[in-house]
């Protein structure tokens, strides 16, 4: 517990300076250890939206912010001490100034952060993810493949990570390895059939 409380408050000086780059890395590696935690990836989806929206790139800080928002409200990522409501209504701030900013712009970011006003959380138990069932990740990825193509996108070998990312828009916690695992073979059966690509 100890360990994440400290890359918490890591994270949380860093941003409250607004060194959003710093505050994505030094939240990194206890990610990769936490197999995704949504919480984590919340966090760290966050500051990579605000590293984007400091250089300009407000496409990609969009939907960065638009990933962000779906790991923060996940149930997993709403029972920790972490202010959640209070990263997501900052969130929504900056998306509404990005959208707002003149074509070609490199837009501020809203002041101020709840980064600077609110302390880092003391003490942070991340609960367990819940074991989610193999078919229940099954039918969400071959709904997602059903989408992508609705939508005109090929589905190719190269598409497993939109599909992954596709999946926990769903609002389901599992863990990374087992998420890819699965996506990677529904996409293989799919397209073994022939129909990868229209």
């Amino acid at each position: 517990m100890a360990e994440v409380a400290d890359a918490l408050a890591a994270y949380w000086q860093h941003a409250a300076h607004g060194r959003f780059f710093e505050a994505h890395e030094a939240l990194e590696p206890l990610w990769w250890e936490q197999h995704g935690h949504p919480l984590l990836h919340g966090l760290i989806l966050l500051a990579a939206g605000l590293v984007s929206a400091q250089r300009g790139r407000i496409a990609g800080a969009l939907r960065h912010l638009d990933d962000a928002e779906g790991y923060l409200r996940q149930p997993a990522a709403q029972e920790t001490a972490v202010p959640v409501a209070a990263l997501l209504a900052y969130g929504q701030r900056v998306r509404k100034a990005l959208v707002a900013a003149p074509v070609g712009s490199t837009p501020s970011l809203p002041e101020p952060t709840p980064f600077a006003l609110l302390p880092p959380p003391a003490v942070v138990a991340l609960p367990p993810l819940p074991v989610v069932p193999e078919e229940v990740l099954r039918r969400l990825c071959r709904q997602a493949v059903t989408r992508r193509r609705d939508q005109g996108l090929p589905v190719t070998a190269a598409s497993w990570a939109p599909l992954c990312r596709e999946v926990l828009r769903q609002g389901i916690a599992v863990e990374r390895d087992v998420l890819r695992r699965v996506v990677r073979s529904v996409l293989a059966e799919e397209l073994a059939r022939g129909d990868g690509q229209r």
